[in-house]
């Protein structure tokens, strides 16, 4: 496994921040990256991390970067969700999710949110 990392600074400069390797993912892997980026210059903290859910990388991030903003990645997100969902009916369904994610405002949101458990039938999404 390989990690290439990318950060913007403060004036907005687009960087490159290092390459790791290794053989698999964990927290120790992850605890590694991190402290590799506070020897960088990565001194005060990560304003946001948007990663797919990798393993011992939240708990890392907390450990190295405690007021890091975490966000799993929306695709991945959707993604894990049709997993769930019959072929026939994964369209419809990304578009509700999608109208749902990307609504402007929170009550947009939690509106979309309603509209989508509406259509089912015992907690089984119907379309």
């Amino acid at each position: 496994m390989s990690l290439f990392g990318i950060g913007r600074d403060g004036g907005r400069q687009k960087g490159h921040l290092g390459i790791w390797i290794a053989d698999s993912e964990s927290a120790s892997f992850w605890v590694n990256v991190f402290n590799d980026l506070k020897n960088r210059g990565v001194k005060k903290s990560i304003l946001i991390a948007c990663y797919d859910n990798l393993t011992g990388f939240n708990k890392a991030l907390e450990t190295t970067y405690p007021r890091t903003e975490n966000q799993l990645c929306i695709v991945r997100q959707i993604r894990n969700s049709l997993a769930f969902v019959n072929w026939k009916s994964r369209k419809a369904v990304a578009a509700d999710l999608k109208s749902i994610y990307t609504a402007q405002h929170w009550t947009k949101r939690s509106i979309n949110l309603k509209c989508l458990g509406k259509n089912t039938v015992r907690g089984i999404l119907i379309y």
